[in-house]
């Protein structure tokens, strides 16, 4: 059995205080907290360790105000758990050309593997930002983590140091989840429309034009993105409280193996000097790119935090998913 499963039929109704990840069990700064013994029987009973992400999926079609369900699972498309509308930090939306929303998203319910939202109409671009957790990942499960995260020789050195030592592995986690929702570059009849989301500017490719920065959440959330389509390509702009995120691990993931392929393609990139990964026009279907900044820890010595991002969309032709130009 699953540690998200597990948790539920141990912890019950307090399960809503709890939010799991890599493999370890973790709590949010000032929510109860399960007993020691509990947590460590309920590592040992874990699967296999792996970095759970939340992501954002569009499940209404047409031009109303967006339905969307956020969840957290261990692996892109599929949802374990859900998330608890009281540990949303900040949530929102942008509409055409990056224009704040009032009325940003409004919690529906919460399912057995998602929260599900309305947006507001007109919404192009939706985030969430996810509270503080903290978790203690046994050592025996760190490297497993570190693969799932693809982390550089220099961060595995800095543990490798901390466990010969005798230090255990204590890490404050937080998430940000962005989703874009806009129609089409070029409308249904190749009418041009504004595209999703105005991204923040770049130089990456000579057939860019200058751009205007999207306006950001406020606060920025930890981490974000901004997606830029051009005729030959996707720019994806990694932020870091607002500033672009160079040297960023990003894992790209259909949602749909392709024709005689026997999983979903994969593939990992790493942002330029200016926080940028560019992909080439991807085949339809849900997307996701997702990342995990991981570093020693400012405010304590000898511990982590992280900030994980996922950033989905959708490729295709028609007026509710990108289309290339």
């Amino acid at each position: 059995m699953k540690l998200h499963a597990l948790a539920r039929a141990a912890l019950g109704a307090n399960v809503a205080n709890v939010e799991h990840g890599a493999n370890g069990a973790s709590r949010a700064q000032g929510a109860p907290v399960a007993s020691g013994a509990l947590l460590l029987s309920l590592a040992l009973l874990a699967a296999p360790v792996s970095a759970h992400d939340t992501w954002f999926e569009r499940l209404s079609v047409g031009e109303g105000p967006p339905l969307l369900a956020l969840g957290t699972g261990n692996q892109f498309p599929q949802r374990e758990t859900g998330v608890g509308a009281e540990y949303l930090v900040q949530q929102g939306c942008s509409g055409t050309g990056g224009a704040s929303i009032a009325g940003a998203l409004t919690p529906v319910r919460v399912g057995a593997s998602a929260l599900l939202l309305r947006g507001p109409a007109g919404a192009r671009s939706c985030w969430a930002q996810l509270q503080t957790f903290e978790l203690e990942l046994p050592a025996d499960k760190v490297d497993l983590y570190l693969d799932e995260l693809n982390a550089s020789p220099e961060l595995r050195a800095t543990w490798a140091q901390m466990h010969s030592r005798g230090l255990p592995w204590r890490e404050r986690y937080t998430k940000s989840a962005r989703i874009e929702l806009g129609v089409s570059v070029r409308g249904e009849h190749g009418t041009p429309s504004t595209p999703a989301a105005t991204p923040v500017a770049t130089s990456a490719s000579t057939s860019a034009s200058k751009s205007t920065p999207t306006p950001s959440p406020t606060p920025p959330l930890p981490m974000d993105a901004r997606l830029q389509p051009l005729p030959d390509a996707l720019v994806v702009t990694v932020l870091r409280d607002g500033q672009p995120l160079p040297g960023q691990a990003m894992e790209l993931r259909a949602a749909l193996a392709a024709p005689g392929a026997s999983a979903p393609h994969a593939e990992w990139h790493r942002t330029d000097a200016q926080g940028r990964v560019q992909l080439p026009w991807l085949p339809a279907g849900r997307w996701l790119l997702r990342g995990i900044d991981l570093r020693p820890s400012a405010q304590g010595p000898d511990q982590w935090e992280s900030r994980f991002l996922t950033f989905a969309f959708e490729i295709g032709a028609n007026n509710h998913a990108l289309a290339k130009p």
